[in-house]
């Protein structure tokens, strides 16, 4: 029997009561989980201008992508994602944002609050086919397990605390959705009594939504199609038994319901045949990559433990074919486990292609491989001794893991809040009315720079003295200066930008009929 739409109509006062004393831990993982994620990106509470990476472009991009929405598509040929542009436009254009930080940080919580929720109900779900004598302790242990592992990798903590990534609303809606579709499907397969539609519309609207937002939020949603013959095997003939008797309407809602969940990933899908077909792709990657894709998905892996900070993508990838083949040894059924792994791996060779390796693109591989690990290991009924000491190493696991994550966002952060003084600074700069020159910085903050300076409230002046300033990078072009000023350099402030030096200077006076070469033109 399929577990995941176990019938409770012959049986609905023991259904009940089983269905509340396995929400209990699902909700208490959510909640552990949620207050440990929100613990771990505090740090980023105390940036109080956006970031000069992606935050300046989805503020100042986002409105006009928006009006451009009708179409689902983007102005950029390459990419397709429409939910990221709604989502940085609630971001950054909602709650008094951009003027102010308070919106984008609530913002950020609810997407990290959706990840911690999508992956325990996601969790709690694939475990309704464990066997119901496990202990509640230990059914929040597996449920709250795929939660800690990918918020405790420290690069994933920090990707969490940027507003930038997809991955994260893409991982948590899709999860989150899809539990709650799940259930409203139950409510239609239990003939123990009417549909409720109050129930039905309180599960199925949220669930579709969460689910169309995370599928739109990046093309690598079209993964998810992997798990599908898995998903079919599984419940086949419980689906079958269960939908054939009943009522024209129920089967008619839920292939209605089965058509509206596969229509965004299929047009997700024809999206990137359309832009695979029109090329070049984004990141150089290839339509038919061949062994080069070989190479190139190695070399993700080889890269996970540097890109994450963490060896927890490795350990999952090497853990799984053993607890597989006990599995297979020990007859158990792992359908539902196996297009868990077949979607993560899927996710891993897609995002391998671009031959770039943040840690953002691990991270839907890493959910979908420990959600899968977490179900194995409920499968094979551990000794009791072998279940505390897993126990008590997960414990400090998790807890040296979460100390390095808070370490690894609280760097961050620092190095945002030295952004955010060099802003500030040319800001103040900026108003005198006088010009701003720049030179060694790299595209994305020469572009950034001048968005983000005028967000700041100063008062404007006209600048009344032949001064100028400069803003001077260390980065390529850094030199293309020497001939801008006549005067005297005085330097003002000096920041390190991660791999980056900026200083800006003052100059007493512009070269008389002196001109900037291309790479100082003038930036404000």
């Amino acid at each position: 029997m399929t577990p995941i739409l176990r019938d409770v109509s012959k049986t609905p006062i023991l259904g009940r009561m089983r269905s509340r004393n396995r929400i209990r831990p699902s909700i208490i993982a959510f909640t552990f989980s949620g207050l440990l994620g929100t613990m771990l990106v505090s740090p980023r509470f105390s940036i109080n201008v956006p970031s000069l990476v992606d935050d300046w472009a989805a503020i100042a991009r986002s409105p006009a992508q928006i009006e451009n929405l009708s179409s689902l598509a983007t102005r950029d040929s390459q990419r397709f994602r429409p939910g990221w542009i709604v989502w940085n436009y609630l971001q950054w254009h909602t709650l008094g944002a951009p003027a102010h930080m308070f919106s984008p940080n609530v913002w950020g919580i609810g997407r990290l609050l959706v990840l911690a929720a999508g992956l325990a109900a996601l969790t709690a779900l694939v475990l309704r086919s464990a066997p119901d004598s496990i202990a509640p302790p230990a059914r929040f242990a597996l449920i709250v397990l795929p939660g800690l592992i990918v918020l405790t990798v420290p690069q994933f903590a920090v990707d969490l605390a940027r507003f930038g990534p997809q991955e994260p609303l893409l991982i948590g809606g899709m999860a989150l959705g899809a539990s709650l579709l799940v259930l409203a499907c139950r409510e239609l397969l239990d003939t123990s009594h009417a549909i409720r539609k109050w129930r039905l519309t309180a599960e199925a609207l949220p669930g579709y939504i969460l689910w169309v937002v995370g599928a739109y939020q990046k093309e690598v949603s079209v993964c998810v199609l992997a798990a599908g013959p898995f998903i079919v095997a599984a419940g086949w003939q419980t689906w079958v038994r269960q939908v054939h008797p009943l009522a024209a309407r129920r089967r008619l809602l839920l292939a209605s319901a089965a058509l509206l969940v596969l229509l965004p990933l299929l047009h997700v899908a024809i999206e990137v045949f359309r832009i695979a077909s029109a090329g070049p792709l984004v990141y150089g990657a290839e339509v038919s990559p061949g062994p080069q894709g070989i190479h190139r998905l190695l070399d993700a892996v080889r890269n996970m433990t540097q890109s994450t900070g963490s060896l927890v993508g490795l350990l999952l990838l090497a853990t799984l074919p053993a607890v597989i083949g006990a599995c297979v040894v020990r007859r158990r059924p792992m359908m539902l486990e196996a297009g868990l792994v077949a979607c993560g791996i899927t996710a891993l060779v897609w995002s391998s292609q671009a031959a770039v390796f943040p840690s953002r693109y691990y991270m839907p591989t890493v959910a979908l491989l420990a959600v899968a690990l977490a179900s194995f290991v409920a499968r094979l009924r551990l000794p009791r001794r072998v279940c505390l000491v897993a126990a008590a190493m997960l414990v400090a696991i998790v807890a040296a893991s979460s100390v390095s994550s808070y370490r690894a966002v609280r760097d961050w952060s620092a190095d945002e809040r030295q952004s955010a003084l060099l802003v500030r600074t040319v800001a103040q700069l900026h108003s005198t009315g006088c010009p701003i020159f720049a030179s060694g910085l790299d595209p994305e903050r020469r572009q950034a720079l001048p968005v983000l300076v005028r967000l700041q409230r100063v008062a404007h002046s006209r600048c009344v003295g032949p001064e100028a300033f400069i803003v001077r990078g260390s980065g390529q072009g850094a030199s293309a200066l020497f001939n801008v000023c006549a005067g005297a350099e005085t330097e003002i402030g000096r920041w390190r930008l991660n791999d980056l030096s900026v200083v800006v200077l003052r100059c007493d006076a512009v070269a008389a009929g002196g001109r900037a070469p291309v790479e100082a033109r003038r930036l404000l």
